[in-house]
């Protein structure tokens, strides 16, 4: 398994280029979160990052909200 996953890995770094030339762009997510928290009355402290701000706003500490989103992605660790 280890041999195939390393061959994987060295054939993405070859053809990373090509690979994301074929995909679209994804469009950013932080537009419509600052809208969110706009609406929300969210009012960012000068040194919080948005998704500190957008943490705080779901009730959830930055910790919660990355397993959350790691989970929901898939990539939650086993």
């Amino acid at each position: 398994m280890k041999p195939l996953l390393t061959r994987l890995r060295r054939l993405e770094t070859r053809f990373e280029s090509r690979l994301a030339a074929m995909q679209p762009p994804r469009p950013s997510m932080v537009p419509m979160i600052v809208e969110l928290l706009d609406r929300w009355g969210i009012v960012r402290d000068p040194n919080e990052s948005l998704f500190e701000a957008f943490a705080r706003a779901l009730g959830m500490s930055c910790r919660e909200l990355r397993a959350e989103l790691m989970r929901r992605a898939g990539l939650a660790r086993r």
